[in-house]
């Protein structure tokens, strides 16, 4: 991702090359200087590929990325490939490869993940918060249609998920949740 300090002298500020993304440049800076990507170099898939132009920590990088920058639909890939700011500080892949990269999520891939997160999470709050308190609540998640998993909700009188939900009260920070599936099973 962000593998050099950016340029601004090389940068156009008369109308040439425009990007709506210019805050960018301070967060894709942010990301690489707390190495949060390079957690995800590790995390298996099932890639059968033979010879990959990208890897799957590099489009898990630029889907984390688009989605920090607000951009949540595959359709929004092209925005990080025609952006002439942020495709200085990446090569961005196409919508396509992005599809087929979800073929490879595995299981595996979900559970690591997900440990990755909540150690980077613990790790944050252990490090920052002084008094840190825990607090685990259950929330609801309307769902519509049938969707898989989803139940009545007595409490809240409406058909969702109801997730146990594990926040550190002082930094807000979602610690872990919990899908009621997994631990009534």
């Amino acid at each position: 991702m962000l593998e050099h300090t950016p340029k601004f002298s090389n940068i156009n500020f008369n109308g040439g090359n425009l990007s709506s993304d210019g805050g960018a440049i301070l967060l894709l800076h942010f990301l690489n200087k707390l190495k949060i990507m390079d957690k995800f170099r590790h995390i298996p898939f099932y890639d059968l590929r033979a010879v990959p132009i990208y890897s799957n920590s590099e489009i898990l990088s630029q889907l984390v990325s688009r989605t920090l920058l607000g951009y949540f639909n595959q359709d929004d890939q092209k925005v990080l490939l025609e952006d002439p700011l942020l495709s200085k500080y990446f090569s961005p892949c196409s919508q396509p490869t992005v599809s087929r990269f979800f073929d490879r999520v595995v299981n595996q891939t979900n559970v690591a993940l997900r440990e990755q997160l909540i150690e980077m999470a613990c790790q944050y709050v252990n490090k920052n918060v002084r008094d840190p308190i825990i607090d685990a609540d259950s929330t609801l998640i309307e769902t519509y249609g049938n969707q898989e998993a989803s139940a009545y909700i007595h409490h809240y009188d409406e058909t969702g998920y109801h997730p146990l939900m594990i926040n550190e009260f002082h930094s807000k920070l979602l610690l872990s949740a919990v899908p009621r599936s997994l631990w009534t099973a």
